[in-house]
C-alpha cells in the first residue's frame, strides 16, 4: 500500500479486516467485536492507530495493509469512518499485541494453537445443597419443635434457633427482628437466618470439639469430635472480629450469638477475611441472594450461597420430620438452595499447599451440608 495515499486518513476512525483476535491469559479467544481504531500518523514508519476499546497502539507497515476503503454512512462532519482490509491478523492478549500473516488479505487468522496448563488455572470445587425451614403459620415464625430423636428433628431446630433471634429486655424475650407475613418476607426472613448460619456453622467447624447427647428412645447418641484440618500456618480469628461481619445481617445480633463469639478465638489460615455479601433480587440476576466469603489472599476463596427454591403449602414438612400432634396441618416448608463454590490458587503455591487447601474446603463444604440438608 502506498502510505502517501494514506496520510488523508489521519483523524479518520477505522475498522480492521479481519478483526483483531482478543485472547483470554490462557489463549482462549474472547470475543469477535469489531473495535473501532483512531489513525494517528502515516510516516515512513507506517501507520500509527490505536485502540479506542482497549488502548492498544501499533504501527501497521505498508506492507501490512492491501487497501483503505472508506465508510460514508457512519462519516458525520468531522468525523470520518473507513476500513483498512489487511495482510495480516492482530492479535490482542492483555497488554500485548501481535501480528501474523493471513492468506489472503482481509482473511481471518486463527489464534495458535494453545494447550492450557493446569498448573495456572485455578483449582475449583463447587458443592450444592438444599436446605429449609420450617415456618408455622399461626405465629408466622419457624417452627421450634420437632422430633428430636432424629437427625433431621435436631438441623430443623437448629435453623429455627437461629431464624428467631432474641434480646433479653428486662427478664423478657424480645424478638429482634420483624415478623414475616407474607410468602416474599418469609423467604427474605430466610436466606438471611441461613447466611447467618452458614457464617456460624463455619465457625463451629473450625474450633472443633465433640458434641453429645442422649435421647430417652436412644439413649446416649455416640459423641461426634470434630477436628479441623485448617491449612498452615493459622491464625486466631477474634469472635468480635465475626460479630463485626455479622453486623451486616439481622440475625447475628441475638444474645445468644454475641454470648458465643465476644470471647471466642477461632482457627482460620493466616490472612483470612470473612465479609458477608447481599445482592437484591433482579430480572437480570435472579432471586435475593446471600453470600458468606471466606477470602485467604494468594491462597484460596469460598464463597457460600444461599438464594430461595419454591415453598409447598400447609402441612408439609421435610421427609423424615415431625412435629408435635395437632401442630403439622399449620406448617409450611420453605427450601433455600445453598451453594458452596471455591477456588484454590494454583500460581505461585506448591502442590502440597493446593492439596492441603482441597482437603480443607471440601471438608468445610461437608460440614455445612451435613449441619443444613433436608
Amino acid at each position: 500500500m502506498n502510505l502517501e495515499q494514506l496520510k488523508k486518513c489521519v483523524g479518520y476512525r477505522i475498522q480492521l479486516e479481519p478483526i483483531a483476535c482478543v485472547l483470554d491469559e490462557y489463549g482462549r479467544e474472547l470475543s469477535t467485536e469489531n473495535h473501532e481504531w483512531i489513525v494517528h500518523d502515516v510516516s515512513s514508519a507506517g501507520v500509527r492507530i490505536s485502540n479506542v476499546q482497549t488502548s492498544h497502539v501499533t504501527t501497521l507497515g505498508a506492507d501490512h495493509i492491501h487497501h483503505f476503503t472508506s465508510n460514508p454512512d457512519r462519516s458525520r462532519g468531522e468525523l470520518k469512518y473507513g476500513f483498512l482490509v489487511l495482510h495480516v491478523q492482530v492479535f490482542l492478549q492483555g497488554n500485548t499485541l501481535w501480528v501474523r500473516p493471513n492468506s489472503r488479505p482481509g482473511e481471518r487468522t486463527p489464534p495458535p494453537m494453545f494447550f492450557e496448563s493446569t498448573e495456572n488455572r485455578p483449582l475449583r470445587i463447587r458443592r450444592a445443597f438444599p436446605a429449609s425451614i420450617v415456618f408455622n403459620e399461626v405465629d408466622h415464625l419457624p417452627q421450634v419443635f420437632f422430633d428430636m430423636d432424629s437427625d433431621i428433628g435436631h438441623r430443623l431446630a437448629s435453623k429455627s434457633s437461629i431464624a428467631r433471634p432474641y434480646h433479653n429486655i428486662d427478664g423478657k424475650a424480645i424478638l429482634t427482628v420483624d415478623v414475616p407475613i407474607t410468602d416474599g418476607q418469609k423467604f427474605l426472613h430466610g436466606v438471611d437466618a441461613l447466611q447467618c448460619k452458614m457464617l456460624v456453622d463455619i465457625c463451629h467447624a473450625q474450633r472443633g470439639g465433640s458434641t453429645q447427647g442422649w435421647s430417652a428412645n436412644k439413649g446416649v447418641i455416640p459423641t461426634k469430635i470434630t477436628i479441623p484440618n485448617t491449612p498452615e500456618p493459622t491464625t486466631k480469628v477474634p469472635g468480635i472480629t465475626i460479630l463485626d461481619a455479622l453486623t451486616q445481617n439481622r440475625f447475628g445480633q441475638s444474645d445468644m450469638t454475641r454470648f458465643e463469639f465476644e470471647y471466642s478465638q477461632i482457627p482460620f489460615p493466616s490472612g483470612t477475611s470473612i465479609r458477608l455479601e447481599s445482592r437484591p433480587s433482579h430480572p437480570d440476576t435472579g432471586p435475593e441472594q446471600r453470600r458468606v466469603v471466606v477470602a485467604i489472599p494468594g491462597k484460596a476463596t469460598i464463597v457460600v450461597s444461599v438464594e430461595p427454591l419454591p415453598a409447598f403449602g400447609p402441612g408439609t414438612l421435610p421427609q423424615g420430620a415431625s412435629v408435635p400432634d395437632g401442630v403439622l396441618k399449620y406448617c409450611r416448608t420453605f427450601i433455600y438452595s445453598v451453594r458452596v463454590d471455591a477456588e484454590i490458587i494454583r500460581s505461585g503455591n506448591h502442590a502440597d499447599v493446593v492439596q492441603d487447601y482441597k482437603t480443607w474446603i471440601e471438608w468445610l463444604a461437608s460440614e455445612l451440608q451435613s449441619k443444613n440438608e433436608d
